[in-house]
């Protein structure tokens, strides 16, 4: 029988805690501006919810929203993506 702490949502979730915190750390660099359109709009991307291969879709899904904004020059993240 397994663990509760080895299961594999309880390691996603480990790994999503470290994935933030490094993101929360790296923000300064990668905004140097301080955008603050798209500082809400990374923070509006961050929820997470459900259980097993929903949570695994949703986390996905916010990493990958939250490369694009990053990705996007500072001064032009859509309003859509602030309210999504």
């Amino acid at each position: 029988m397994e663990k509760s702490s080895d299961t594999a949502d309880r390691r996603m979730e480990r790994g999503l805690i470290a994935w933030y915190e490094e993101l929360v750390a790296d923000l300064p660099q990668r905004l140097p501006t301080r955008d603050p359109g798209k500082l809400v709009a990374i923070a509006a991307a961050l929820d997470i919810r459900g259980y097993g291969p929903i949570k695994e879709k949703a986390v996905s899904e916010v990493k990958a929203r939250v490369q694009d904004l990053l990705a996007q020059p500072d001064g032009k993240t859509p309003r859509a993506a602030l309210v999504a």
